[in-house]
């Protein structure tokens, strides 16, 4: 477990290195010591930006756009209540991030009725990494969406994906797709899968805006 977290922190290591950038995103939360650390990040899923901000007052503004709807990855202490406050065109709600040790949490905001908005927490301890394969998780945003299905087919294994909402599965694929499609209740998404590399994370999210539902992939090791 220790070797496969290794590998992975190694694929994670520029957000370290780029934490002093001022062109860098916004180090919301105070970085943890290497040996006990936990990571999180945010993801807009509602149809208007949203601004989250943490006691310190260091703020990040999520837009509707796919690149722009999800945070990077921050390296923070594992077992360190942290608290974030969320503002969105809809409402505003408070949320609290307590991560255990290699566990990587992504932090949801999502539209709750027509004036208001909540959290839910994601949260994943990777045991699996590979450098000739793809690590590609699918997180179901959508609760209308009651299982969403996806296979990736592949020369000697096939990675089958049924996950429900508010939840994840992450799975090891090839590098070689170029497109794919997400189905639920008969209704396919589709979803571009070209440029994924072998030897990195992914995260392909679903979700609905503005009554359109879409998937988008992102790296993990984003900065």
């Amino acid at each position: 477990m220790k070797k496969n977290v290794t590998c992975l922190l190694s694929a994670l290591a520029v957000f370290t290195l780029l934490s002093g950038v001022a062109l860098a995103e916004p180090q919301l939360y105070e970085t943890g010591p290497s040996e006990e650390s936990s990571f999180v990040r945010f993801v807009n899923a509602t149809d208007a930006d949203v601004a989250i901000a943490t006691a310190k007052g260091k703020e990040k503004v999520l837009g509707t756009k796919p690149d722009a709807r999800v945070t990077r990855f921050f390296k923070i202490k594992s077992g360190a209540k942290l608290t974030a406050n969320i503002q969105g065109k809809a409402g505003r709600v408070a949320v609290d991030v307590v991560g255990k040790p290699w566990e990587f949490i992504t932090v949801a905001v999502l539209p709750s009725g027509a004036k208001q908005i909540k959290t839910s927490l994601l949260r994943e301890t990777p045991s699996e990494f590979s450098g000739t394969r793809v690590s590609l998780a699918l997180l179901n945003l959508d609760a209308k969406c009651s299982s969403a299905n996806m296979i990736v087919a592949e020369k000697n294994a096939t990675a089958t994906y049924e996950v429900k909402p508010l939840s994840m599965q992450r799975q090891m694929t090839g590098s070689d797709k170029q497109s794919g499609a997400i189905n639920c209740s008969g209704s396919a998404t589709p979803v571009d899968l070209s440029g994924l590399e072998s030897g990195s994370r992914y995260s392909l999210f679903l979700l609905t805006a503005n009554n359109v539902r879409q998937a988008f992939v992102i790296n993990d090791d984003k900065k």
